[in-house]
């Protein structure tokens, strides 16, 4: 067949109750020709065939029907004109293209990547332990026309806090840190002005500033000084080196007088418990997480070892309406506990089932740090992201994309509009 009779055929056989078992392509006298095979439906799941795909377009749409719930049935590459083209079929593989909110939620993610011009954005929802929805959509690079998709990587921001909250507990259950001992016997580097405690860092009580000019509500505003530094294009390789950073600084306030968040607070966390570990940081991570969890893009962003799946960091340039551009990398290792992870949207929708299953945390340890609702959202150059696990409902719904979305130049992570007002739009999808 010519490619306009196969076109012929495809719709009329589909509408018919057919579908492609097996598709091929030749050329023939100098023409592009088309040969498939059909079989009756007969049991009614969801198909899909392609041809014609540069190796780039097979590679999207391969992703993209894995994250629909397909898989691949008959593969093929021919010679044309054009150079090697590749033909794909699909079928249907599990229950998700069934999951009676998909519908739904496939909308609300659309709408809100229109809404707020987002390059790339990845959903995982898992439910009773099960990941039921796992989606891309858009771009994690727009140059190269390589779509978003599940095991895309995006950075997690201040996502980072509650997997290193976690981590920390998990230290405290093997009995290797304790929460109420002071930072400084970990950490003896620091200044004898630092007398707060583990437990007041996690809990951000410790005194340690956030940002110079930040304001994060009329109690916790840090002076504009411009003899601070908050950030470094020094590849630190722990966290007890990056506190060199800020560590000489003054305290906001005496520990444990409030509570105002801070970023640098998490990288004394991450110090004390590399200490109590023996191990750097990144170690840590690995090995508690990437490796024992079996989640494994789950780890530190490091700038000279980039992930084959990372997203493409991208801004706009004065406000949202604006074309989204490329953002130049910046090196955060001055910021891992509280600012330095990437994962997927899988992976950390996995680390919140195990926070609920207890395989990572005694119940009684996972309720010292969340309740009922573990939610946080995180924004920075190139991200902007959100995880969301209701223990009791054992529900969670992790949304990463590729561009900071600032709806509040004064509080970036504030998620009024942001990916954490999606997940509570895709929380009542699936309660209804």
């Amino acid at each position: 067949m010519t490619a306009a009779q196969y076109g012929e055929k495809f719709d009329s056989f589909r509408d018919q109750g057919y579908r492609v078992l097996d598709l091929e392509s030749y050329q023939q006298n100098g023409q592009q020709r088309y040969a498939a095979i059909w079989v009756k439906n007969t049991n009614g799941r969801g198909w899909a065939a392609r041809r014609d795909m540069t190796a780039n377009g097979f590679g999207n749409w391969w992703k993209t029907y894995k994250d629909e719930g397909y898989r691949l049935v008959d593969f093929e590459a021919y010679p044309t004109a054009e150079g090697t083209r590749y033909a794909g079929v699909w079928r249907q593989n599990g229950d998700e293209l069934s999951w009676a909110p998909k519908k739904a939620i496939d909308d609300a993610i659309v709408e809100f990547r229109d809404k707020f011009k987002v390059p790339g954005i990845s959903v995982a929802i898992a439910q009773n332990g099960k990941l039921v929805y796992t989606r891309g959509f858009g771009y994690a690079d727009i140059a190269n026309q390589e779509v978003a998709h599940a095991g895309t990587v995006f950075r997690l921001a201040s996502v980072s806090k509650p997997v290193t909250a976690a981590l920390m507990m998990r230290l405290v259950e093997q009995n290797l840190l304790s929460l109420d001992q002071s930072n400084r016997s970990y950490v003896p580097e620091l200044p004898q002005h630092h007398t707060h405690t583990v437990r007041q860092l996690f809990k951000h009580q410790a005194g340690i500033r956030h940002y110079r000019g930040s304001k994060r509500g009329e109690d916790c505003i840090v002076p504009n000084n411009p003899d601070w530094k908050d950030s470094s294009s020094t590849q630190y390789p722990t966290a007890t080196e990056a506190t060199k950073l800020f560590r000489d600084d003054p305290l906001m306030f005496s520990p444990g007088a409030k509570s105002c968040y801070t970023t640098h607070g998490y990288t004394v966390l991450g110090a004390a418990m590399e200490r109590a570990a023996n191990v750097p940081f990144a170690t840590l991570v690995n090995r508690e997480l990437t490796q024992k969890l079996d989640l494994p893009t789950l780890q530190l962003e490091l700038l000279n070892q980039p992930h084959p799946e990372r997203a493409t960091l991208y801004r706009t340039k004065d406000d949202i309406n604006d074309p989204n551009v490329p953002a130049a990398w910046d090196n955060i290792s001055w910021k891992g506990p509280g600012g330095g992870m990437i994962a997927s949207s899988v992976d950390l929708a996995r680390f919140g089932v195990k926070l609920g299953n207890g395989l990572f945390l005694s119940k009684q340890k996972r309720e010292e740090l969340w309740k009922d609702t573990l939610s946080f959202s995180g924004a920075q150059n190139g991200a902007h992201s959100h995880l969301r696990v209701y223990f009791n409902e054992e529900l969670v719904i992790t949304v990463l994309s590729n561009q900071q979305i600032d709806l509040d130049k004064d509080d970036p992570e504030k998620d009024e509009s942001g990916p954490g007002k999606l997940a509570s739009t895709l929380a009542s999808i699936i309660r209804k």
